[in-house]
């Protein structure tokens, strides 16, 4: 299949570093702030590879129809895909040092067609979810310039405006769209950019114990299963991860929580992003966050705060005060028979999320706005 895959395809040599949306910041010392000292690990979220760092790598185009599962599975290559939709029956399992690229979400798109029960979590393992997209212990891998969508043949998922039925696993009774659009395990230095992930089976994107991560420009929306532990945007006991450009709605909630290790996860930034969903931290352990300059709009049907906390109010905090919010507008909307109202709304001050919830809410002022006006030193 291999050679029939080279015998059809246009082959080049090319130099090619990170996808043109995909930059590599460096730190700017001159806007590092003394009282928030986390700030030299936030610089070094996202993708820190050079494109001096990467090699020439063969340019593989393929067309639908071609097999595109094989053509990923080969290390060190860029593999274009043009127009049109690509139905997939089997997880595209990226080797080290491929990027998955498209024309634009638009015109390219992956359609996962497989189907998938949920698995039995296992104490020291990582859950066996049915995947569509997989980056699996790989390095300098990446999908870019498409969109990733489940069976198009389906009805559309439930509408999370009809309250509780929208936020339940298993809609019409089928338990076999627990699909996992696209996941990260065990991988450092890969990305996502320009990518539309619609209508997940299960979670739209796992990033599970991965590290030095970019999402960049990705919109989430919508997904099948959204009961209790389903539907979410998950960071999982990974680090150093950056999500910018997002926008997030019809899910359950962005969680930061531990992977099946114990390992938390820490000093990953998301900013610059637009979320209708609650921003979860499902973890005591999870430190050293930081959300800056996004607009966190919880709508009335979805029933949650904006700033969720998952952990048991009894328990210990290690990390108390050390996930920050800078900038951001974040509100929770009600019917109208309740007042909506915003939280960690002074431009002049920076934040923490609290351990616990008070009456006050689950943020507290933590100090005044940083000597830069930002708390990531990126230039």
């Amino acid at each position: 299949m291999v050679n029939r895959i080279l015998a059809v395809f246009v082959l080049s040599l090319l130099p090619v570093g990170l996808g043109a949306a995909v930059s590599v910041g460096k730190l700017d010392e001159t806007l590092l702030d003394p009282a928030y000292p986390a700030m030299q690990h936030w610089a070094k979220a996202g993708v820190q590879v050079t494109n001096e760092s990467r090699n020439a790598q063969a340019v593989i185009h393929l067309e639908p129809g071609h097999d595109l599962a094989a053509a990923v599975a080969i290390p060190h290559r860029i593999v274009q895909l043009s127009a049109g939709n690509y139905r997939i029956k089997e997880t595209l399992r990226l080797a080290d040092g491929v990027v998955l690229r498209g024309l634009s979400p638009q015109q390219t798109k992956i359609i996962l067609t497989m189907r998938g029960t949920r698995p039995a979590a296992v104490e020291n393992q990582f859950v066996p979810w049915t995947t569509g997209v997989l980056f699996e212990s790989v390095t300098q891998s990446g999908v870019e310039n498409l969109t990733v969508a489940f069976d198009d043949s389906l009805p559309a998922p439930p509408d999370p405006r009809q309250g509780s039925p929208g936020y339940a696993d298993n809609p019409g009774g089928q338990d076999d769209l627990h699909v996992v659009a696209v996941r990260l395990s065990g991988s450092r230095q890969c990305w996502l950019s320009n990518v539309a992930i619609q209508n997940s089976g299960q979670h739209p994107l796992v990033i599970e114990s991965s590290a030095h991560v970019t999402v960049d420009g990705v919109e989430i929306a919508g997904t099948y299963n959204k009961g209790d532990g389903s539907g979410n945007l998950l960071i999982s006991g990974s680090e150093y991860c950056l999500l910018t450009g997002l926008t997030v709605g019809g899910i359950n909630h962005i969680s930061f929580i531990n992977d099946a290790f114990g390992r938390p996860s820490r000093y990953n930034v998301l900013i610059n992003s637009r979320i209708a969903v609650d921003v979860r931290f499902r973890n005591p352990e999870a430190s050293h966050n930081l959300l800056q300059e996004c607009v966190i709009e919880v709508p009335s049907w979805h029933d949650f705060p904006p700033i969720s906390l998952g952990w048991n109010a009894t328990r210990a905090n290690a990390a108390a005060n050390t996930n920050l919010i800078y900038f951001c507008t974040i509100t929770r909307d009600f019917s109208s028979s309740r007042t909506r109202f915003s939280i960690a709304d002074n431009p002049n001050k920076v934040y923490h999320i609290l351990a616990n919830s008070t009456l006050k809410g689950n943020v507290e002022v933590a100090g005044p706005a940083p000597k830069a006006s930002t708390l990531w030193p990126v230039r």
